[in-house]
């Protein structure tokens, strides 16, 4: 598979979970559950950070090799 359609699905699962995250605080707040949906929301958004940081070196190393073939 071609690593740039990884690196894009990566990315779109990354910024659909931290949308679902922003959802699930809203939730909170609508149900008056506010410490549980606080708790799930610090778990996911430390995930997708997480995935952040472990995506940037596959994808910097994708651009150092475009650089070097021109």
């Amino acid at each position: 598979m071609n690593p740039l359609l990884i690196v894009c699905i990566l990315t779109g699962i990354i910024h659909l979970t931290e949308a679902v995250a922003s959802s699930m605080r809203l939730a909170g707040v609508r149900t008056k559950n506010i410490a549980t949906s606080l708790s799930f929301v610090n778990a996911t958004l430390l995930i997708t950070r997480l995935s952040n940081m472990l995506q940037a070196p596959l994808l910097g190393g994708m651009v150092d090799t475009a650089i070097l073939r021109g």
